[in-house]
């Protein structure tokens, strides 16, 4: 390691320290509404883990910490040492912000197909047998 940079783990480790640890377990912004994505988006809902890092991230911007790197590490080290009841109420959030989203997109995807008679596909005209592109047509009408 060359000298005069600081491990992440040691930032990390910092910032749990300066963290208000009440705000992120219980969570403080624990709203299933603001992890649901819009319908429009692509993104799948969020996980109990990913629930718990966006409250670190803003009680971290809160106190004046905006490095997406050191808050990631120190959300990841604030999950393994959570106990499970602590993990618990997110797992909680996260099953409330995927029937969210599994209810906003089943009620916007919603599309009625009705099958529709399909017309055999277009042959090249035979250029010796004309009588033959006839008899293709008939017999694939008279099939369905």
């Amino acid at each position: 390691m060359s000298e005069g940079k600081i491990p992440m783990e040691n930032l990390a480790i910092s910032l749990i320290n300066i963290l208000n640890r009440r705000n992120i377990f219980p969570p403080l912004f624990n709203n299933p509404e603001l992890f649901v994505h819009p319908v429009d988006s692509k993104k799948k809902p969020f996980n109990s883990f990913m629930i718990c890092r966006r409250n670190v991230y803003k009680e971290s911007n809160r106190k004046g910490n905006h490095n997406m790197r050191v808050i990631s590490k120190a959300a990841g080290i604030l999950w393994n040492s959570a106990s499970l009841e602590e993990k618990n109420v997110y797992k909680e959030i996260a099953d409330r912000v995927h029937e969210i989203y599994l209810l906003r997109s089943c009620t916007f995807k919603f599309k009625l197909k009705i099958p529709f008679p399909k017309e055999p596909p277009p042959h090249p005209p035979s250029a010796t047998n004309p009588k033959k592109d006839l008899n293709r047509s008939k017999i694939f009408f008279l099939l369905n």
